[in-house]
């Protein structure tokens, strides 16, 4: 198979997409060669066609020295059941990749971006390039064993696995669009500070997000990874773990980074922002702390008292680290935001929520107290900067988060956490929406 017959091909894949990731100095370096720059756009998406083409002629031809078709079919096999085992099984991820990729080629062709000026579309392109290939990074490494693509060395007699259904290629799209909107909320919020240029492609992105999201985390839940038992063994099912990756990256995208980078714009540059900045530096550290400290005592084996407290503290002070690095990064031009280091902080936690429970299992763990946190956070620029609030609601929304965050952690660990924790940073989500609202209210006022 292409794995024996071209040992290199999969590492190739691999390096062409890793170079997406520094897109933005590739891609002016590679101003003055335009086919230079065809060929560095295009490799990555070729090189994964070519992976999808090789498993479509296998499993359609009845290869039987290809491990996925050996394992799930027989020589008898229909032309539907081939169809669905190349739709459903690993197939399906690698075009889920596939498409993330020709999306960050293609995205300045959207309709919302028609109106856009030709930089803006530059913008989007080249910013979308590279959070797509970090994902598409973070799927190879989750989802591509090493024998993906290898021949079976042992032939077995019968199919020992069967089929997948058609409801895994429902769920892979489900979350391949939900990674798409993020990417669009990603770039289409920072790009804000420059021009209005982005602010549809941002209004779109949020409202498919939101409809998106409810259906993933509907399916999710219907896996029954939230019980008590997965926290234990979060990556028992690999395919699971990706998908939990991607939601919960998506879920804080959505309704904390994004909708925080808006705030930021409309309150402009406040005499109190540096307080507000501390403020929430300190506040997302002590609730991750906290919960993730509860959280740590209601996992079996993960440990109790003293020691689970300390991993509390171990794996929120390891996000915050990650997060105040990223907060350097202005000092050396990456400032194209309206609050450079708060909107750096957020990104640092999003990839420690990404990259985190890759690295070690129990960082999972610290997604309730993310949750928390990010709720916290959303709503305080508006409590001290805005003077126009009346001290009824910032007690009021201040209640609601305590109230709402004693209620998490005395819960279960499992799934009714998850859900607490995400409604109450949904509910917070609302107040942040309306306070802008209430704002201009009270000074026509």
């Amino acid at each position: 198979m292409l794995a024996d017959a071209a040992p290199w091909y999969l590492p190739l894949v691999v390096l062409s997409t890793l170079s997406w990731v520094v897109a933005l100095n590739v891609e002016d370096a590679l101003e003055s060669r335009p086919w230079v720059r065809r060929w560095y756009r295009g490799l990555p998406p070729a090189m994964v066609l070519g992976l999808l083409v090789v498993r479509t002629v296998a499993i359609l031809t009845l290869d039987m020295s290809h491990n996925e078709v050996s394992l799930h079919l027989t020589a008898s096999s229909t032309m539907g059941e081939r169809w669905q085992l190349l739709f459903n099984g690993e197939g399906a991820w690698e075009g889920a990749i596939l498409a993330l990729l020709l999306f960050g080629l293609f995205v300045g062709h959207l309709p919302s971006l028609k109106d856009a000026q030709p930089s803006t579309k530059v913008f989007v392109q080249r910013r979308m390039m590279v959070h797509n290939g970090f994902w598409a990074l973070l799927l190879m490494l989750l989802l591509f064993s090493s024998d993906v693509h290898g021949a079976m060395s042992v032939m077995p007699e019968a199919p020992t696995q069967p089929l997948p259904s058609w409801s895994s290629f429902g769920a892979v799209l489900v979350f391949t669009l939900l990674l798409m909107m993020a990417g669009e909320l990603l770039v289409s919020s920072s790009h804000q500070v420059l021009n209005n240029d982005t602010r549809l492609l941002y209004d779109r992105a949020l409202l498919k997000s939101y409809f998106v999201g409810a259906v993933a985390w509907w399916v999710m839940s219907a896996t029954g990874v939230f019980e008590g038992s997965w926290w234990a063994r979060p990556q028992h099912h690999p395919d699971h773990h990706a998908a939990m990756l991607v939601l919960v990256y998506c879920t804080l995208m959505a309704l904390f980074h994004a909708p925080l980078t808006q705030t930021e714009g409309r309150l402009s540059h406040h005499t109190k922002q540096s307080t507000t900045l501390a403020w929430s530096l300190g506040l997302m550290w002590f609730t991750m702390t906290l919960a993730t400290w509860a959280m740590t005592e209601g996992v079996d084996g993960a440990g109790e008292g003293w020691v689970a407290f300390v991993k509390g503290w171990r794996w929120a002070t390891s996000a915050m680290l990650i997060g105040g690095l990223l907060m350097l990064l202005p000092t050396v031009g990456f400032d194209g935001a309206h609050r450079p280091e708060a909107w750096w902080f957020r990104m640092g936690i999003l990839v420690g929520v990404a990259v985190g429970p890759i690295v070690e299992p129990q960082a999972w763990l610290l997604v309730p107290g993310c949750l928390l946190g990010a709720g916290a956070v959303l709503v305080l620029p508006w409590l001290m900067e805005s003077d126009e609030l009346p001290l009824s609601l910032r007690v009021g929304v201040g209640a609601l988060w305590l109230i709402g965050s004693a209620m998490v952690l005395v819960v279960e660990v499992g799934q009714l956490t998850l859900i607490m924790a995400l409604g109450l940073l949904m509910l917070l989500n609302l107040a942040d929406r309306r306070f802008p609202r209430l704002r201009r209210l009270e000074s026509r006022a």
